[in-house]
């Protein structure tokens, strides 16, 4: 540890010559750490059972491939759909015809 200035009169200083603010601050600092240490595998814990989950369940709530394969008839239909209007017979026609399919082929609840 590099040798500290000597203190200015009237300051108040540690046994060993070390100002006692600076010495606070250490102490203070190494406090600050230890207690981060302390709660850090319960930082850990609640990422991985908490934050991770809910990070995975807004992925898959925008990403949803099945829609691809148990719908293509739809699909299909929508793709020249512009978003403004309703879309047009066609597209429910395609809609029920693929529901209908995948209720005969038990996939409905993957959907």
């Amino acid at each position: 540890m590099a040798q500290s200035s000597p203190a200015l009169p009237g300051t108040l200083t540690t046994a060993d010559g070390i100002p006692l603010k600076l010495s606070l601050q250490r102490a203070q600092r190494r406090n600050r750490r230890h207690a981060f240490f302390l709660v850090a595998p319960l930082l850990a814990f609640i990422a991985v059972t908490f934050l991770l989950p809910i990070g995975d369940m807004l992925l898959r709530s925008v990403q949803n491939p099945e829609l691809v394969s148990y719908m293509p008839r739809t699909l299909a239909v929508l793709k020249d759909w512009d978003g403004q209007e309703v879309p047009g017979e066609e597209a429910f026609a395609a809609l029920a015809q693929d529901l209908k399919i995948a209720f005969q082929d038990k996939n409905f609840g993957k959907l």
